[in-house]
């Protein structure tokens, strides 16, 4: 018997009727708010969508590629944030999905220039996205950061060093994109961060409130770093930081900065996402940060003949670098 996935039409998406075909399919499916988003997620240039339609030309399936540009030291990489899989129930099967992702592969490696592609899927789409060549890469692990005084007096005790001066800002203020252009190249395996980058992510029905914060030692501004709060202001979120100053750097130090502008906005808890056993997640150990259960995979795709990548430990990736719904 034929699947139900088999007698639909899949397809780049491209048309103004495509794009109200994305928003309805999320609607349908439990994401009323996915239509206010949808400009601010999409309307980045490096975004591109791919869909199934029905026989009536309804869409009942998607996703989406967007294209980062990747720094390393003096190197760069082109790579794919895969995600955004969305399937009407009738259609989640196996195959349906799985030829979507390999048409998104085949097209957006031939189009953008990426040669390597990452994804962080969900239990159920595990198999779709390993028949579509991706493997097991890393993982992202949650890490709480206490904002207690007297935690982080233990801290700077134990670690010598004191927190840097922080200052709060609005994200959108034209010191933080000058900090983020400004920025010298990664010390590590990182997607290039921009304001319009940390603008897709920021806004929107019911989202957590953003709050840039600005550190800064005896040379200046040292580094940026975005955060939010929901409706619980006792936990916020450290969503990013960017190394603003030249090494060399006491990233502890930094960390204690940012925790200190997440105390003055009432936060007791900071929960931050970051690459276990990497290099740059030990500066969040040195802070104080403690390790907690939950985790999400990071998978990778690398076409035959790619370059090889770095290894998982000298790559930074935060919560901004997974699915963007």
């Amino acid at each position: 018997m034929a699947s139900p996935s088999s007698t639909l039409t899949y397809t780049r998406a491209a048309s103004d009727a495509d794009r109200d075909g994305i928003q309805a399919l999320f609607v349908r499916n439990g994401h009323p708010t996915f239509p206010e988003v949808y400009p601010r997620i999409y309307g980045d240039p490096g975004a591109v969508s791919y869909v199934a339609r029905d026989r009536d030309g309804r869409v009942v399936m998607h996703l989406a590629a967007f294209v980062r540009e990747f720094e390393y030291g003096a190197s760069a990489r082109r790579g794919l944030l895969v995600g955004d899989l969305m399937v009407d129930e009738p259609f989640r099967d196996f195959w349906g999905p799985l030829k979507l992702t390999r048409m998104l592969l085949a097209d957006a490696f031939a189009h953008t220039g990426a040669d390597f592609a990452i994804t962080d899927p969900t239990a159920p789409s595990q198999g779709v996205v390993k028949a579509a060549g991706f493997a097991p890469f890393a993982e992202l692990r949650r890490y709480v950061l206490p904002t207690s005084r007297s935690y982080g007096a233990v801290v700077a005790l134990r670690r010598r060093t004191l927190p840097l001066h922080s200052r709060l800002v609005d994200p959108l203020d034209a010191e933080v994109r000058q900090a983020l252009e400004q920025a010298p190249a990664r010390a590590h395996f990182s997607p290039r961060r921009s304001l319009s980058f940390w603008q897709t992510r920021l806004g929107g029905p019911a989202a957590p409130q953003p709050h840039a914060v600005l550190v800064h030692d005896a040379r200046g501004l040292a580094a940026a770093a975005l955060l939010s709060t929901g409706t619980n202001r006792r936990i916020g979120d450290l969503l990013d930081v960017v190394a603003v100053g030249a090494p060399p750097r006491d990233d502890v130090a930094v960390v204690g900065g940012i925790v200190s502008a997440a105390r003055r906005l009432g936060v007791r808890r900071l929960n931050v996402r970051a690459l276990e056993h990497a290099h740059a997640t030990a500066a969040l150990l040195r802070a104080g940060a403690l390790p907690r259960d939950d985790r999400q995979p990071i998978w990778v795709h690398r076409p035959r003949g790619a370059a090889p990548l770095p290894d998982a430990e000298h790559w930074l990736l935060t919560s901004l670098d997974g699915s963007q719904w």
